[in-house]
């Protein structure tokens, strides 16, 4: 299986519907099978779209024509792929966007579970964050796939990113119960500072699959180029998932893309596994972490 998980910056660039056709090719050469998207926009003044291509639910706002997810979808259906997604809204951005996470899947998706990060916090918040699961089948069994645009950890004097990291990691252990889970999106976490956000995720259990892949591409601190933008502090690194045992008998690769970041700011991706319990159901989470 391929994953790949992107923070689209999407009608924040020039030349976005040349991006979005670059992107989707650059899907199916690449025969990515589950995408895990943040910073997926629509203009909350653009019509609305009454019965989207494909599209399987999760958002409580509705979806409109310039939805970045949408235009993929329709941008990879023209091109003969089709891909099931779903929605997820975080917040207004730039006081102009429903700011959303989505899942894309070309394998059927069975079930959506949003995920709310943030409830002190109201849509018109920045601080307000949310993350997405969608549960997919796939011909060994089911996995959940999740997408998540998280704070930076210390946002004003608040540890944002805990807080959200404390709620996201509770949500996606209860669907680990019942399925393995594979969690790709933006953490705004540097992996060398010791007590911030890699640190935090790493201490509760969970194990950074990178040091588990049989080939990686790319160094953590090193900034490479990918035809779909820039791919920041990004290894690329091939592993095994396999969605009933998780034994490494099914390759994965995991690809990491992002907009060039923000002054000052630094990025990164990690994937991390955890195995739940004794005495229940085997089943691994995966966060893949992609910063930006």
């Amino acid at each position: 299986m391929r994953f790949l998980t992107l923070n689209t910056h999407s009608w924040c660039e020039i030349h976005q519907i040349s991006k979005i056709r670059t992107l989707a090719k650059f899907i199916i050469e690449q025969q990515v099978d589950v995408i895990a998207l943040q910073e997926v926009n629509q203009l909350t003044s653009t019509p609305v779209v009454k019965e989207p291509l494909n599209y399987r639910g999760g958002a409580g706002v509705p979806v409109r024509e310039d939805n970045y997810a949408l235009l993929l979808v329709q941008a990879l259906n023209e091109m003969g792929a089709t891909y099931e997604w779903t929605l997820t809204e975080a917040h207004i951005g730039w006081d102009l966007y429903d700011e959303c996470v989505a899942i894309l899947s070309r394998l059927p998706i069975r079930g959506i579970k949003p995920i709310e990060m943030s409830p002190d916090y109201g849509y018109h918040q920045v601080q307000r964050r949310a993350a997405q699961a969608a549960l997919i089948e796939t011909e060994t069994g089911t996995f959940w796939c999740a997408t998540t645009h998280m704070s930076w950890w210390d946002f004003d004097g608040e540890p944002l990113f805990a807080q959200e990291y404390t709620r996201l990691s509770q949500a996606l252990a209860e669907c680990a119960l019942t399925a393995p889970v594979l969690l790709g999106g933006d953490f705004n976490s540097a992996a060398h500072l010791s007590d911030e956000g890699y640190a935090l995720v790493t201490s509760s259990g969970m194990v950074d699959t990178r040091s588990l892949a049989e080939h990686t591409d790319g160094e953590i601190p090193s900034t490479v180029k990918s035809p779909v933008g820039k791919v920041t502090r990004t290894p690329s690194a091939s592993t095994s998932f396999s969605p009933t045992d998780c034994s490494r008998s099914s390759p994965t690769q995991l690809f990491s893309a992002t907009t060039p970041p923000r002054p000052s700011q630094t990025t990164a991706a990690y994937s991390w596994t955890l195995t739940p319990p004794a005495g229940r159901r085997r089943a691994s989470l995966h966060p893949l972490t992609n910063q930006g």
